[in-house]
């Protein structure tokens, strides 16, 4: 039987939905956004803030000024 052994560190998903949440406050809130102002606001990086605003929640920009969008 094989077993894993433990890890230090912190747990990748736990911080993950931490991010997805505060990315999807942001873009909820009541005020117009630019694209690069949402991972300055939820401080993060802009490559994981787009990544999760694509594959988490589902949205996509329609242009560079624009407020982001559902997919639907």
């Amino acid at each position: 039987m094989i077993e894993d052994s433990l890890r230090c560190g912190r747990k990748y998903m736990s911080k993950h939905e931490q991010h997805v949440e505060k990315v999807r406050k942001v873009v909820h809130s009541n005020r117009p956004l630019r694209m690069w102002e949402v991972p300055d606001e939820a401080g993060i990086s802009k490559k994981s803030c787009h990544e999760i605003l694509n594959k988490n929640l589902g949205m996509w920009h329609v242009a560079a000024k624009s407020v982001c969008v559902s997919a639907d």
